[in-house]
C-alpha cells in the first residue's frame, strides 16, 4: 500500500470490511487479501473520481478554520460536517402560537 498516508485506501470503509470478515468467518487479513485479489475490494487510487474516493486530508497550519472568517465556518458545516450550511437559508418568519415568557430584570439598573 506505500507509505504515505491517504485516507480512504480502500473504495470501502474499514469497519465494513472486518464485518464481512466476520460474517465469512475468516480474519481481517485473510478476507482484505482475498478480496483484493477477487477485486470485490478496490484501491481508492484506481478511482479517484468516485463519490466515495476523495481524500479525506484537512491540514490547517497556524490557522482557526472556524473562527478566522466566515467561510471557514460554513466550509466547517458543509463539507467536513455534512450539515445544511445555512448560506441559502430560509427565512422562518414569525412563530405565531408560541410567545416569549416576559421575565423582570433582576439586577440593578444604573
Amino acid at each position: 500500500m506505500g507509505w504515505l498516508p491517504s485516507a480512504p485506501q480502500l473504495n470501502l470503509n474499514p469497519l465494513s470490511v472486518k464485518a464481512s470478515a466476520d460474517k465469512a468467518g475468516l480474519s481481517a487479513a485473510d478476507y482484505t487479501v482475498q478480496a483484493l485479489k477477487s477485486g470485490a475490494i478496490r484501491f481508492a487510487c484506481e478511482q479517484p473520481d468516485s463519490g466515495h474516493n476523495h481524500p479525506r486530508n484537512l491540514f490547517v497550519w497556524r490557522s482557526n478554520l472556524l473562527g478566522s472568517s466566515g467561510k471557514g465556518h460554513e466550509y466547517m458545516l458543509k463539507y467536513l460536517l455534512g450539515t445544511d450550511s445555512g448560506i441559502q437559508g430560509e427565512a422562518l418568519g414569525s412563530s405565531e402560537g408560541i410567545k416569549p415568557e416576559e421575565v423582570e430584570m433582576a439586577v440593578r439598573r444604573d
